[in-house]
């Protein structure tokens, strides 16, 4: 069952959880504590380990006897550890001793001395109550959307190298300028005039190069050391590979 508050107490001082746990729910607080919420036969140790994690704020009812239970350090530690706003009530005029003035040393406290709490009742309902505020960051509907919604992953968008970039304005130049070439190599080789199909021809370019030879062997034709005329009248296509793929027909 949820809960709001966890009384932590001496087992010596029940009567004073019990009193402030009646007057906490008659205020519409809920409570957990031992007597009550324990079944007979229950696990004490696993039921506490359970409530107080589940717990917004924990009452630490001190007194002498809290001072010196084992058990209540237990669960004092484990509110500091599992974060839930720890509120001491003491009522006795004593300071805590050994762990437990290290786990309450900071802590702000509210002084109930001789059992009165009733004269710290609006003292203590409002500390609770900033405190329950404090620990609804959203409302229900809100948290239901967020849970819906926190499973999607936003496509992420791949961001294009720099290096990759400038290969393929490169690739993208290369392509123009072979076009370019090929249409006025082949006019000027296979037009009105005459060849001997046996000449050289140099081309400058050395991706234009890389990218007829590969179009020629891609065909199937066997290149020798330098492209001659007769290379050259075999394509009828030019296919221009990218700058990585030229680098590697120059590794082979």
């Amino acid at each position: 069952m949820a809960h709001d508050v966890f009384i932590s107490y001496s087992n010596k001082d029940i009567h004073v959880a019990k009193k402030l746990c009646g007057w906490l729910e008659d205020n519409g607080i809920s409570c957990w504590a031992a007597w009550k919420d324990i079944p007979p036969g229950g696990d004490w140790a696993e039921s506490i380990a359970v409530a107080i994690p589940k717990s917004k704020v924990f009452i630490l009812i001190f007194s002498g006897y809290a001072n010196k239970s084992k058990q209540v350090k237990r669960e004092v530690e484990m509110a500091i550890n599992t974060d839930v706003a720890l509120i001491p009530m003491r009522i006795e005029d004593i300071m805590p001793t050994g762990s437990m003035s290290y786990y309450l040393a900071t802590m702000n406290w509210i002084d109930a001395l001789d059992n009165r709490i009733e004269n710290k009742a609006s003292i203590i309902k409002n500390r609770i109550n900033a405190l329950l505020d404090a620990t609804v960051d959203t409302k229900p509907e809100q948290q239901i959307g967020a849970k819906k919604t926190s499973g999607v992953k936003k496509p992420t968008r791949k961001k294009l190298s720099k290096k990759a970039l400038i290969s393929i304005i490169c690739a993208a130049a290369v392509v123009i300028a072979a076009g370019l070439a090929l249409f006025l190599l082949r006019d000027a080789l296979f037009g009105s005039e005459k060849f001997d199909p046996n000449m050289v021809v140099e081309i400058e370019d050395e991706n234009l190069e890389a990218g007829i030879i590969a179009t020629l062997q891609n065909m199937g034709e066997t290149i020798g050391e330098e492209l001659t005329v007769a290379d050259m009248s075999k394509l009828g296509y030019l296919k221009i590979a990218s700058i990585e793929e030229t680098q590697v027909l120059d590794q082979r």
